[in-house]
């Protein structure tokens, strides 16, 4: 299989995946989508900083558990971590222009 062959199975499988073009309702998305800002920015799992989006959602709070150390995820956090490296950027570029 040639590169260029690769490439286009990559393309239409991904455009296969995103077929419907809707996202999936999930629960873990929250969690798994601010966890890696949490970790790009205090090197923490603790979801304390974004609390008072989530304080008073009754439907929202639910993906969150809160112990007298802060907010974390009720869900695994493998997801989050592992998109660490592709926050990191989008996350830094940010605080340089909020300076």
């Amino acid at each position: 299989m040639t590169m260029k062959a690769a490439v286009a199975f990559v393309v239409l499988s991904f455009l296969v995946y995103l077929s419907n073009w809707r996202t999936i309702n999930a629960g873990d998305r929250q969690p798994a989508s601010l966890l890696p800002i949490a970790l790009v920015l205090h090197g923490s799992i603790d979801l304390s900083m974004f609390d008072r989006h989530y304080r008073n959602d009754p439907i929202n709070s639910t993906f969150f558990a809160h112990t007298e150390r802060g907010y974390f995820s009720r869900y695994p956090l493998a997801s989050g971590i592992l998109a660490v490296p592709i926050y990191v950027v989008p996350v830094r570029a940010s605080l340089e222009l909020v300076r």
